[in-house]
């Protein structure tokens, strides 16, 4: 059975409708009219292998905050659904990377613990980006830890971070074959 996922959310703000696979050929199709939001999530897919489709619009005449944000809740659940949930999940859980990108450095560590939550110190990355990463963590269930070390200019610092996010987030989903049933020691994720 495919680990994909689905999810769609209509507000007053945006219309959001996308899919998450975690085993895809590393391609995000799709446009969320904010091209380099755009450009990040196509680095989030390649870098991940992830299969991800976004169709989003949204009230961008007044910024982007609401439509980074809407995408970043959708496609958190739809990764959470792609992963199962967290009953009968053996998967690593746990993934980490460190990316370099020209002049700048991120570290970016990650647990699929069920509790959702970020911990952002992305100095330098634009505050739209940011609360993209804090609502797809929030509600995918992940612990996120994402440190900007080193930053030449903001373009260079969030491309690290998108990167750095693939490969944790890949590593962290990898199915675990040596572990039956759940990847806590609780008996269940959450």
């Amino acid at each position: 059975m495919a680990r994909y996922g689905t999810c769609s959310r209509k507000t007053e703000e945006t219309d959001i409708e996308v899919g998450f696979g975690l085993d895809g050929p590393g391609l995000m199709e799709g446009a969320t009219g904010y091209g380099f939001f755009d450009h990040m999530l196509k680095e989030l897919a390649f870098h991940g292998r992830f299969a991800i489709f976004v169709k989003a619009a949204g009230d961008i005449e007044t910024g982007y905050h609401h439509l980074c944000e809407d995408v970043g809740i959708c496609l958190g659940r739809a990764l959470a659904k792609a992963i199962g949930g967290g009953a009968g999940l053996a998967i690593a859980r746990f993934g980490w990377a460190t990316v370099p990108m020209d002049g700048s450095l991120v570290r970016v560590a990650l647990d699929i613990c069920g509790r959702g939550g970020a911990a952002v110190d992305a100095s330098g990355m634009e505050e739209d980006i940011e609360e993209f990463v804090r609502a797809f963590a929030r509600e995918s269930g992940m612990s996120l830890h994402m440190d900007v070390l080193k930053r030449d200019n903001s373009h260079h610092a969030a491309e690290a971070c998108f990167k750095a996010l693939a490969l944790a987030l890949r590593a962290a989903t990898r199915p675990d074959p040596e572990r039956e049933g759940s990847s806590s020691s609780k008996g269940v994720i959450g």
